[in-house]
Protein backbone atom coordinates (compact mmCIF):
# COMPACT_ATOMS: atom_id res chain seq x y z
CA UNK A 1 0.00 0.00 0.00
CA UNK A 2 1.10 3.66 -0.44
CA UNK A 3 1.81 5.39 2.01
CA UNK A 4 1.68 8.76 -0.40
CA UNK A 5 -0.99 11.52 1.10
CA UNK A 6 -4.33 11.50 -0.92
CA UNK A 7 -4.12 15.03 -2.88
CA UNK A 8 -7.24 17.07 -2.65
CA UNK A 9 -7.62 18.60 -5.73
CA UNK A 10 -10.60 19.94 -6.13
CA UNK A 11 -10.67 22.23 -2.67
CA UNK A 12 -7.23 22.17 -1.33
CA UNK A 13 -7.14 26.23 -0.37
CA UNK A 14 -9.99 25.34 2.88
CA UNK A 15 -8.93 21.85 3.45
CA UNK A 16 -5.81 21.38 5.59
CA UNK A 17 -4.04 18.60 5.73
CA UNK A 18 -4.75 17.30 9.08
CA UNK A 19 -8.45 16.98 6.98
CA UNK A 20 -6.59 14.12 4.66
CA UNK A 21 -4.30 12.07 6.44
CA UNK A 22 -3.83 8.52 5.24
CA UNK A 23 -3.52 5.84 8.00
CA UNK A 24 -0.67 4.40 6.31
CA UNK A 25 1.52 7.06 7.47
CA UNK A 26 0.79 6.86 10.95
CA UNK A 27 -0.18 3.20 11.79
CA UNK A 28 2.40 2.24 14.01
CA UNK A 29 4.17 5.17 14.98
CA UNK A 30 4.80 6.81 18.14
CA UNK A 31 2.52 9.80 19.72
CA UNK A 32 0.93 9.09 16.27
CA UNK A 33 -0.83 5.96 16.00
CA UNK A 34 0.91 3.56 18.08
CA UNK A 35 -1.94 1.54 19.14
CA UNK A 36 -3.16 1.04 15.13
CA UNK A 37 -1.28 -1.58 12.38
CA UNK A 38 -2.31 -2.49 9.09
CA UNK A 39 -2.05 -6.66 8.78
CA UNK A 40 -0.35 -8.07 5.78
CA UNK A 41 -4.18 -9.04 4.84
CA UNK A 42 -4.73 -5.78 4.02
CA UNK A 43 -7.18 -5.45 7.28
CA UNK A 44 -6.89 -2.73 10.38
CA UNK A 45 -5.41 -4.27 13.68
CA UNK A 46 -5.99 -2.69 17.28
CA UNK A 47 -3.09 -3.79 18.94
CA UNK A 48 -3.89 -7.37 18.74
CA UNK A 49 -7.47 -7.18 17.96
CA UNK A 50 -8.10 -7.43 14.12
CA UNK A 51 -11.13 -4.75 14.16
CA UNK A 52 -13.31 -6.38 11.55
CA UNK A 53 -13.54 -9.81 13.61
CA UNK A 54 -14.08 -7.60 16.79
CA UNK A 55 -16.69 -6.05 15.35
CA UNK A 56 -18.67 -9.24 14.03
CA UNK A 57 -18.44 -10.60 17.67
CA UNK A 58 -19.27 -7.47 19.69
CA UNK A 59 -21.38 -5.50 17.49
CA UNK A 60 -20.25 -1.33 17.05
CA UNK A 61 -20.92 1.80 18.82
CA UNK A 62 -18.65 0.90 21.46
CA UNK A 63 -15.11 1.67 22.98
CA UNK A 64 -12.00 -1.05 22.40
CA UNK A 65 -9.75 -1.01 24.58
CA UNK A 66 -5.80 -1.99 24.82
CA UNK A 67 -4.77 -2.34 27.94
CA UNK A 68 -1.23 -3.03 27.10
CA UNK A 69 -0.48 0.76 25.73
CA UNK A 70 -1.35 1.74 29.19
CA UNK A 71 0.92 -0.11 30.29
CA UNK A 72 3.60 0.91 27.77
CA UNK A 73 2.57 4.44 28.40
CA UNK A 74 3.09 4.51 32.32
CA UNK A 75 6.25 3.26 32.00
CA UNK A 76 7.69 5.29 29.12
CA UNK A 77 6.60 8.37 31.07
CA UNK A 78 8.33 6.89 34.23
CA UNK A 79 10.99 6.25 32.00
CA UNK A 80 11.18 9.76 30.84
CA UNK A 81 11.92 10.97 34.46
CA UNK A 82 14.51 8.69 35.36
CA UNK A 83 17.63 10.89 35.45
CA UNK A 84 15.30 13.20 37.21
CA UNK A 85 17.87 14.50 40.43
CA UNK A 86 15.73 14.31 43.41
CA UNK A 87 12.34 12.66 43.93
CA UNK A 88 9.48 11.97 41.57
CA UNK A 89 5.82 11.67 42.70
CA UNK A 90 3.48 10.40 39.96
CA UNK A 91 -0.04 10.13 40.42
CA UNK A 92 -2.64 9.56 37.97
CA UNK A 93 -5.79 11.99 37.75
CA UNK A 94 -8.39 9.33 37.55
CA UNK A 95 -10.98 11.88 36.60
CA UNK A 96 -9.49 11.33 32.59
CA UNK A 97 -11.02 7.73 32.72
CA UNK A 98 -11.92 5.85 35.96
CA UNK A 99 -12.50 2.43 34.16
CA UNK A 100 -11.04 0.03 36.69
CA UNK A 101 -8.86 -2.29 34.60
CA UNK A 102 -7.28 0.71 33.43
CA UNK A 103 -6.44 2.73 36.56
CA UNK A 104 -5.44 -0.49 37.84
CA UNK A 105 -2.44 -1.00 35.10
CA UNK A 106 -1.42 2.63 36.08
CA UNK A 107 -0.59 2.03 39.85
CA UNK A 108 0.86 -1.44 39.01
CA UNK A 109 3.81 0.97 37.70
CA UNK A 110 3.76 2.97 40.46
CA UNK A 111 1.59 5.67 39.96
CA UNK A 112 -0.63 7.09 42.55
CA UNK A 113 -3.90 8.69 42.65
CA UNK A 114 -4.99 12.28 42.12
CA UNK A 115 -8.63 13.25 42.82
CA UNK A 116 -11.00 15.76 43.16
CA UNK A 117 -13.69 15.08 45.11
CA UNK A 118 -15.11 12.40 48.35
CA UNK A 119 -16.23 9.94 45.59
CA UNK A 120 -13.00 10.09 43.72
CA UNK A 121 -10.53 9.81 46.84
CA UNK A 122 -12.85 6.55 48.07
CA UNK A 123 -12.58 4.81 44.81
CA UNK A 124 -8.66 5.65 45.05
CA UNK A 125 -8.90 3.53 48.25
CA UNK A 126 -10.67 0.67 47.18
CA UNK A 127 -8.01 0.38 44.31
CA UNK A 128 -5.19 0.28 46.22
CA UNK A 129 -6.83 -2.30 48.40
CA UNK A 130 -8.09 -4.06 45.36
CA UNK A 131 -4.64 -4.16 43.25
CA UNK A 132 -2.83 -6.39 46.00
CA UNK A 133 -0.06 -4.02 46.85
CA UNK A 134 -1.65 -2.79 49.90
CA UNK A 135 -3.83 -0.86 51.40
CA UNK A 136 -1.58 2.13 51.38
CA UNK A 137 0.63 1.67 48.70
CA UNK A 138 0.09 4.36 46.91
CA UNK A 139 0.05 8.51 47.86
CA UNK A 140 -3.02 10.65 47.15
CA UNK A 141 -3.24 14.38 46.14
CA UNK A 142 -6.25 15.75 46.43
CA UNK A 143 -7.10 18.82 44.57
CA UNK A 144 -10.18 20.61 43.03
CA UNK A 145 -12.35 23.00 45.10
CA UNK A 146 -15.43 22.67 47.66
CA UNK A 147 -13.22 20.69 49.13
CA UNK A 148 -14.38 21.87 52.70
CA UNK A 149 -18.52 21.38 51.50
CA UNK A 150 -19.89 18.04 52.47
CA UNK A 151 -21.10 16.05 49.68
CA UNK A 152 -23.94 13.59 49.76
CA UNK A 153 -24.57 10.91 50.56
CA UNK A 154 -20.98 11.64 53.17
CA UNK A 155 -21.29 13.57 56.31
CA UNK A 156 -17.95 14.41 56.28
CA UNK A 157 -16.15 16.48 53.12
CA UNK A 158 -12.93 15.75 51.55
CA UNK A 159 -10.89 17.54 53.85
CA UNK A 160 -12.12 15.77 56.66
CA UNK A 161 -11.80 12.16 55.84
CA UNK A 162 -8.29 12.81 53.63
CA UNK A 163 -6.79 14.88 57.03
CA UNK A 164 -8.46 11.60 59.05
CA UNK A 165 -6.97 9.07 57.26
CA UNK A 166 -3.12 10.96 57.21
CA UNK A 167 -2.73 11.40 60.53
CA UNK A 168 -5.09 8.63 62.01
CA UNK A 169 -4.56 5.77 59.54
CA UNK A 170 -0.62 6.55 58.63
CA UNK A 171 -1.99 6.96 54.82
CA UNK A 172 0.44 9.37 52.06
CA UNK A 173 -2.43 11.93 51.53
CA UNK A 174 -2.09 15.43 50.83
CA UNK A 175 -4.75 18.63 50.62
CA UNK A 176 -3.75 21.32 48.37
CA UNK A 177 -5.90 24.04 49.67
CA UNK A 178 -7.21 25.79 47.26
CA UNK A 179 -9.17 29.17 48.85
CA UNK A 180 -8.98 31.42 51.60
CA UNK A 181 -12.00 29.58 52.77
CA UNK A 182 -10.85 26.43 52.81
CA UNK A 183 -7.26 26.86 54.26
CA UNK A 184 -9.37 28.68 57.16
CA UNK A 185 -11.93 25.74 57.70
CA UNK A 186 -8.51 23.20 57.07
CA UNK A 187 -6.95 25.07 60.31
CA UNK A 188 -10.32 24.24 62.52
CA UNK A 189 -10.10 20.59 61.20
CA UNK A 190 -6.59 19.94 62.04
CA UNK A 191 -7.00 21.59 65.09
CA UNK A 192 -9.96 18.95 65.76
CA UNK A 193 -7.47 16.12 64.76
CA UNK A 194 -4.84 17.67 67.29
CA UNK A 195 -2.66 19.13 64.82
CA UNK A 196 0.60 18.09 62.80
CA UNK A 197 -1.23 17.65 59.74
CA UNK A 198 0.85 18.11 56.25
CA UNK A 199 -1.05 20.32 53.68
CA UNK A 200 -0.47 21.94 50.07
CA UNK A 201 -1.23 25.17 48.68
CA UNK A 202 -2.84 25.36 45.19
CA UNK A 203 -1.57 28.23 43.50
CA UNK A 204 -3.37 30.33 40.26
CA UNK A 205 -0.44 31.71 38.48
CA UNK A 206 -2.59 33.41 35.78
CA UNK A 207 -0.71 31.89 33.00
CA UNK A 208 -2.71 30.90 30.12
CA UNK A 209 -1.73 28.08 28.22
CA UNK A 210 -2.09 27.28 24.35
CA UNK A 211 -5.14 24.99 24.64
CA UNK A 212 -9.70 24.93 24.97
CA UNK A 213 -10.27 28.02 26.74
CA UNK A 214 -12.65 25.48 29.25
CA UNK A 215 -9.41 23.90 29.89
CA UNK A 216 -7.15 26.51 30.63
CA UNK A 217 -7.11 26.19 34.67
CA UNK A 218 -4.29 28.40 36.03
CA UNK A 219 -5.84 31.63 33.86
CA UNK A 220 -6.41 34.50 36.27
CA UNK A 221 -9.99 34.19 36.12
CA UNK A 222 -10.30 30.91 36.85
CA UNK A 223 -11.60 29.58 39.63
CA UNK A 224 -8.95 27.32 40.61
CA UNK A 225 -6.54 27.74 43.29
CA UNK A 226 -5.12 30.94 45.47
CA UNK A 227 -4.19 34.31 43.19
CA UNK A 228 -0.86 34.42 43.02
CA UNK A 229 -1.29 38.10 44.77
CA UNK A 230 -3.21 36.39 48.23
CA UNK A 231 -0.28 33.88 48.30
CA UNK A 232 1.23 35.67 51.58
CA UNK A 233 -1.43 36.30 52.88
CA UNK A 234 -2.48 33.05 53.26
CA UNK A 235 0.43 31.19 54.05
CA UNK A 236 0.83 34.04 57.00
CA UNK A 237 -3.19 32.41 58.30
CA UNK A 238 -1.10 28.59 58.08
CA UNK A 239 2.11 29.88 59.59
CA UNK A 240 0.13 31.29 62.63
CA UNK A 241 -0.81 27.57 63.26
CA UNK A 242 2.12 26.15 62.85
CA UNK A 243 1.49 23.52 64.95
CA UNK A 244 -1.46 22.57 63.38
CA UNK A 245 -0.54 22.09 59.96
CA UNK A 246 2.53 22.14 57.84
CA UNK A 247 2.86 23.10 54.40
CA UNK A 248 5.07 21.02 52.74
CA UNK A 249 4.10 21.61 48.65
CA UNK A 250 3.34 23.94 46.13
CA UNK A 251 0.87 23.12 43.51
CA UNK A 252 -0.26 24.76 40.18
CA UNK A 253 -1.74 22.94 37.39
CA UNK A 254 -2.18 25.52 34.12
CA UNK A 255 -4.70 23.27 32.56
CA UNK A 256 -5.23 19.82 29.76
CA UNK A 257 -3.43 19.24 26.43
CA UNK A 258 -0.85 21.97 26.71
CA UNK A 259 0.59 22.08 23.56
CA UNK A 260 3.76 24.57 24.11
CA UNK A 261 6.27 23.76 26.86
CA UNK A 262 6.92 27.15 27.20
CA UNK A 263 4.18 28.19 29.50
CA UNK A 264 5.55 25.34 31.93
CA UNK A 265 9.43 26.31 31.93
CA UNK A 266 9.30 30.09 30.92
CA UNK A 267 12.07 29.53 28.06
CA UNK A 268 11.85 30.79 25.07
CA UNK A 269 14.21 29.12 22.77
CA UNK A 270 17.16 29.72 24.11
CA UNK A 271 16.69 32.37 26.75
CA UNK A 272 16.62 31.90 30.42
CA UNK A 273 13.48 31.47 32.14
CA UNK A 274 12.08 34.63 31.92
CA UNK A 275 9.42 34.07 35.59
CA UNK A 276 6.55 34.03 33.27
CA UNK A 277 6.12 29.92 33.01
CA UNK A 278 5.48 27.43 35.76
CA UNK A 279 8.30 26.35 37.28
CA UNK A 280 9.90 29.68 37.37
CA UNK A 281 6.73 30.86 39.50
CA UNK A 282 7.07 27.72 42.01
CA UNK A 283 10.18 28.15 42.53
CA UNK A 284 10.34 31.62 43.00
CA UNK A 285 7.59 31.48 45.25
CA UNK A 286 9.21 28.74 47.79
CA UNK A 287 12.20 31.06 48.20
CA UNK A 288 10.29 34.18 48.90
CA UNK A 289 7.91 32.17 51.40
CA UNK A 290 11.23 30.98 52.68
CA UNK A 291 12.50 34.17 53.10
CA UNK A 292 10.17 35.90 54.35
CA UNK A 293 7.94 33.22 56.61
CA UNK A 294 10.92 30.77 57.09
CA UNK A 295 8.55 28.09 55.42
CA UNK A 296 10.83 25.24 53.58
CA UNK A 297 8.19 23.77 50.86
CA UNK A 298 9.82 20.39 50.16
CA UNK A 299 7.74 19.56 46.94
CA UNK A 300 6.14 21.30 43.88
CA UNK A 301 3.41 19.80 42.29
CA UNK A 302 3.02 21.08 38.27
CA UNK A 303 -0.17 19.54 37.99
CA UNK A 304 -0.79 17.35 34.87
CA UNK A 305 -1.00 18.62 31.35
CA UNK A 306 0.89 16.25 28.70
CA UNK A 307 -0.69 17.07 25.52
CA UNK A 308 -1.25 14.56 22.68
CA UNK A 309 -1.17 14.60 19.07
CA UNK A 310 -4.83 14.45 18.37
CA UNK A 311 -4.33 15.06 14.52
CA UNK A 312 -1.75 12.84 12.60
CA UNK A 313 0.57 15.25 10.87
CA UNK A 314 1.64 18.89 11.45
CA UNK A 315 -1.45 21.55 10.47
CA UNK A 316 -0.40 23.85 8.37
CA UNK A 317 -3.47 26.52 10.29
CA UNK A 318 -1.59 26.41 13.61
CA UNK A 319 -4.13 28.52 15.04
CA UNK A 320 -7.25 25.93 14.70
CA UNK A 321 -5.19 23.26 15.00
CA UNK A 322 -1.97 23.89 16.84
CA UNK A 323 -3.54 22.69 20.28
CA UNK A 324 -4.15 19.03 19.04
CA UNK A 325 0.09 19.47 17.79
CA UNK A 326 1.93 19.85 20.85
CA UNK A 327 6.01 20.81 20.05
CA UNK A 328 6.98 18.16 22.26
CA UNK A 329 7.39 14.32 23.13
CA UNK A 330 7.17 13.04 26.47
CA UNK A 331 11.08 12.40 26.28
CA UNK A 332 11.48 15.98 25.76
CA UNK A 333 8.75 17.29 28.05
CA UNK A 334 10.69 15.36 31.03
CA UNK A 335 13.79 16.23 29.91
CA UNK A 336 12.96 20.39 29.66
CA UNK A 337 11.11 20.13 33.05
CA UNK A 338 14.33 18.85 34.82
CA UNK A 339 17.04 20.86 33.25
CA UNK A 340 14.88 23.75 33.60
CA UNK A 341 14.49 23.39 37.71
CA UNK A 342 18.25 22.20 37.83
CA UNK A 343 19.21 25.50 36.19
CA UNK A 344 17.17 27.39 38.46
CA UNK A 345 18.67 25.81 41.69
CA UNK A 346 22.01 25.34 40.48
CA UNK A 347 21.62 29.51 40.56
CA UNK A 348 19.94 29.79 44.18
CA UNK A 349 23.11 27.07 44.98
CA UNK A 350 20.20 24.58 46.28
CA UNK A 351 19.24 21.13 45.43
CA UNK A 352 15.91 20.29 43.34
CA UNK A 353 12.91 19.89 45.18
CA UNK A 354 10.75 17.01 45.10
CA UNK A 355 8.70 16.49 42.14
CA UNK A 356 4.97 15.65 41.45
CA UNK A 357 3.02 14.87 38.25
CA UNK A 358 -0.48 14.62 37.75
CA UNK A 359 -1.03 13.58 34.00
CA UNK A 360 -4.45 12.17 32.56
CA UNK A 361 -4.76 12.13 29.24
CA UNK A 362 -1.16 11.86 28.01
CA UNK A 363 -1.38 7.98 30.30
CA UNK A 364 -4.83 7.18 28.45
CA UNK A 365 -5.99 8.90 25.57
CA UNK A 366 -4.63 6.61 22.54
CA UNK A 367 -5.68 3.29 24.64
CA UNK A 368 -9.31 3.39 23.14
CA UNK A 369 -11.03 3.74 20.00
CA UNK A 370 -14.73 4.25 19.17
CA UNK A 371 -15.98 1.32 17.05
CA UNK A 372 -19.25 2.67 14.43
CA UNK A 373 -21.63 1.76 12.00
CA UNK A 374 -22.57 3.35 8.98
CA UNK A 375 -26.08 3.35 8.83
CA UNK A 376 -26.74 5.81 5.86
CA UNK A 377 -24.71 8.00 2.88
CA UNK A 378 -26.59 10.85 1.29
CA UNK A 379 -25.68 13.88 -0.58
CA UNK A 380 -26.02 17.54 0.34
CA UNK A 381 -27.57 19.86 -2.84
CA UNK A 382 -25.07 21.61 -4.54
CA UNK A 383 -25.37 24.91 -3.12
CA UNK A 384 -24.84 23.98 0.85
CA UNK A 385 -21.09 22.32 -0.15
CA UNK A 386 -19.31 25.54 -0.27
CA UNK A 387 -20.15 26.85 3.31
CA UNK A 388 -19.16 23.02 4.09
CA UNK A 389 -15.65 23.63 2.80
CA UNK A 390 -16.63 21.27 -0.23
CA UNK A 391 -18.07 18.79 1.87
CA UNK A 392 -20.89 17.77 0.10
CA UNK A 393 -21.83 14.33 1.81
CA UNK A 394 -23.07 13.17 4.85
CA UNK A 395 -22.24 9.88 6.71
CA UNK A 396 -24.66 8.84 9.84
CA UNK A 397 -23.51 6.30 12.06
CA UNK A 398 -25.04 4.48 15.21
CA UNK A 399 -22.64 6.40 17.57
CA UNK A 400 -23.40 10.12 18.92
CA UNK A 401 -20.68 12.32 19.37
CA UNK A 402 -23.09 13.95 22.13
CA UNK A 403 -22.61 10.93 24.33
CA UNK A 404 -19.44 8.86 23.17
CA UNK A 405 -17.25 11.40 22.30
CA UNK A 406 -18.78 14.49 23.94
CA UNK A 407 -15.72 16.97 23.82
CA UNK A 408 -15.92 16.67 20.36
CA UNK A 409 -19.24 19.21 20.89
CA UNK A 410 -18.13 20.84 23.83
CA UNK A 411 -14.88 21.43 22.76
CA UNK A 412 -14.44 21.15 18.86
CA UNK A 413 -12.17 18.59 19.68
CA UNK A 414 -10.60 17.05 17.04
CA UNK A 415 -10.42 12.80 16.79
CA UNK A 416 -8.62 10.72 14.20
CA UNK A 417 -11.31 8.87 12.01
CA UNK A 418 -10.74 6.01 9.78
CA UNK A 419 -12.52 3.79 7.90
CA UNK A 420 -11.91 0.31 9.08
CA UNK A 421 -13.58 -1.39 6.65
CA UNK A 422 -11.46 0.19 3.12
CA UNK A 423 -8.35 1.03 4.97
CA UNK A 424 -6.46 0.20 2.02
CA UNK A 425 -8.48 1.99 -0.42
CA UNK A 426 -7.44 6.31 -1.00
CA UNK A 427 -9.06 8.55 0.46
CA UNK A 428 -10.95 10.23 -2.28
CA UNK A 429 -14.21 12.12 -1.04
CA UNK A 430 -14.92 14.39 1.71
CA UNK A 431 -17.67 13.89 4.60
CA UNK A 432 -19.42 15.65 7.50
CA UNK A 433 -20.39 12.57 9.91
CA UNK A 434 -23.06 12.74 12.01
CA UNK A 435 -24.65 10.67 15.05
CA UNK A 436 -27.94 9.17 15.77
CA UNK A 437 -29.04 11.90 18.52
CA UNK A 438 -31.94 13.97 17.68
CA UNK A 439 -29.69 17.48 17.96
CA UNK A 440 -27.91 19.26 15.57
CA UNK A 441 -24.88 19.17 17.31
CA UNK A 442 -24.65 15.34 16.98
CA UNK A 443 -21.55 15.74 14.58
CA UNK A 444 -18.68 14.26 14.74
CA UNK A 445 -16.88 15.74 11.97
CA UNK A 446 -18.47 18.59 9.74
CA UNK A 447 -17.59 21.36 7.49
CA UNK A 448 -19.08 24.06 9.46
CA UNK A 449 -16.07 23.87 12.29
CA UNK A 450 -12.71 22.95 13.05
CA UNK A 451 -13.78 19.28 13.40
CA UNK A 452 -14.25 18.42 10.21
CA UNK A 453 -14.70 17.73 7.16
CA UNK A 454 -12.90 14.35 6.53
CA UNK A 455 -11.61 12.88 3.81
CA UNK A 456 -12.43 9.11 3.67
CA UNK A 457 -12.48 6.44 1.01
CA UNK A 458 -15.36 5.88 -0.72
CA UNK A 459 -17.74 5.34 1.76
CA UNK A 460 -20.76 3.16 2.02
CA UNK A 461 -23.70 1.96 4.11
CA UNK A 462 -22.75 -0.91 6.32
CA UNK A 463 -19.16 0.39 6.24
CA UNK A 464 -17.36 0.20 10.14
CA UNK A 465 -15.67 3.71 11.24
CA UNK A 466 -13.27 3.77 14.33
CA UNK A 467 -12.39 7.12 16.23
CA UNK A 468 -9.02 7.50 17.66
CA UNK A 469 -7.45 8.97 20.93
CA UNK A 470 -11.07 8.70 22.59
CA UNK A 471 -9.69 7.06 26.10
CA UNK A 472 -9.11 9.86 28.00
CA UNK A 473 -12.41 12.07 29.21
CA UNK A 474 -14.90 10.83 26.86
CA UNK A 475 -16.07 7.69 28.73
CA UNK A 476 -15.87 9.52 31.71
CA UNK A 477 -18.26 12.14 30.04
CA UNK A 478 -20.44 9.86 27.86
CA UNK A 479 -24.22 10.48 28.80
CA UNK A 480 -27.34 8.75 28.37
CA UNK A 481 -29.31 12.09 26.39
CA UNK A 482 -31.96 10.67 24.31
CA UNK A 483 -32.00 7.56 26.95
CA UNK A 484 -29.07 6.06 24.78
CA UNK A 485 -27.66 4.06 27.02
CA UNK A 486 -23.81 4.32 27.93
CA UNK A 487 -21.59 2.69 25.00
CA UNK A 488 -20.52 -0.70 26.14
CA UNK A 489 -16.53 -0.89 26.56
CA UNK A 490 -14.52 -3.96 25.82
CA UNK A 491 -10.36 -4.60 25.67
CA UNK A 492 -8.52 -6.06 22.70
CA UNK A 493 -9.67 -9.54 23.50
CA UNK A 494 -12.93 -9.16 24.11
CA UNK A 495 -13.61 -8.90 27.79
CA UNK A 496 -16.17 -6.29 28.50
CA UNK A 497 -14.80 -3.64 30.93
CA UNK A 498 -16.49 -0.69 32.81
CA UNK A 499 -15.81 2.20 34.33
CA UNK A 500 -16.94 3.87 37.79
CA UNK A 501 -19.77 5.76 37.24
CA UNK A 502 -18.13 9.19 39.21
CA UNK A 503 -18.70 12.96 37.80
CA UNK A 504 -16.12 14.38 36.29
CA UNK A 505 -14.38 17.64 37.38
CA UNK A 506 -12.33 20.03 35.85
CA UNK A 507 -9.40 19.49 33.90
Amino acid sequence: MSGERAPCLKHPAVIDPVCRVNPAEYAGKKDLGECISITSGGTLAFGDADVLSFVHEHGTRCYIVNLNQVTRNAKRLLESFRTYPSKLHPLYAIKANSTRAIVDRIVREGFGFEVTNIHEFLFSLEVQENTGLGKKSSAIVCNGVSKHHVQRPYRESLIEVAFRHQSKEGFDVLVNLSSVEEVRFAIKVAERMGGGIRVGLRLNPAIKPKTAEDLATGAGYSRFGVPIDQLENVVKELVDKKDLTKLVQLHCHIGSQISSIETLTGIHGEKAADGRGVLPVLCSKITELEKKFGVHVEQINIGGGIAIRYVKTKPRDMNEYGEFWPDYTVEEYASKIATTLERIHEEKGSNCPELCIEPGRWLTANSTGLLLLVTDVFDLHGEYKKSLKGAGKWIITDGSAMTDAHDIVLLRQWFEILNASRITKPLETLYNIGGLACDSGDVFAWGRDRTGPRMLPETRKGDILMVLDVGAYQQALASNYNMLPIAAAYDTRGSEITREKKNPSSR
